[in-house]
């Protein structure tokens, strides 16, 4: 169906900035900040901020629809991964800021895409459907 294929491309628009992010935000500041105990704060917060945020999305989500809950989350994530390489120039607090945006966008694929493909496929085999749109779009 076409809806499957739609919501692998989703994946794919969200899984590829959350690994990246999740791998190399620390390798990124090492560029500009030197203090380590700062990046692992920030990975620490950063961390928190995702987990309230999956909480925060699923409430967002149930008041509005999954698409605008999608388009709110890749814009967001859009302009923070575009603007990132200008934390440097903001320094710590900017990339303190910016990492937690992104952490906070994460739950893009965690919570939505489930909720989506339940509703489009229904609930007997959403595991299964997303289990496929997601390790279709990690292994592309």
């Amino acid at each position: 169906m076409k809806e499957f294929y739609l919501l692998t491309i989703v994946c794919i628009c969200s899984y590829f900035p959350f690994m990246f992010v999740n791998v190399f935000y620390k390798t990124y500041g090492q560029t500009f900040i030197q203090d380590d105990t700062f990046l692992a704060t920030t990975g620490s917060v950063a961390g928190v901020v995702h987990a309230l945020s999956r909480v925060i999305v699923g409430l967002i989500q149930d008041k509005i629809s999954y698409k605008l809950t999608i388009l709110l989350l890749l814009g967001i994530k859009s302009v923070l991964l575009f603007t990132l390489v200008a934390t440097p120039y903001g320094g710590k607090v900017m990339y303190m800021i910016w990492i937690c945006g992104l952490f906070a966008t994460f739950p893009l694929i965690f919570v939505c895409i489930p909720a989506a493909i339940a509703e489009v496929f229904g609930t007997k085999h959403t595991v299964e459907i997303f289990g496929m749109a997601l390790f279709t779009s990690g292994y592309l």
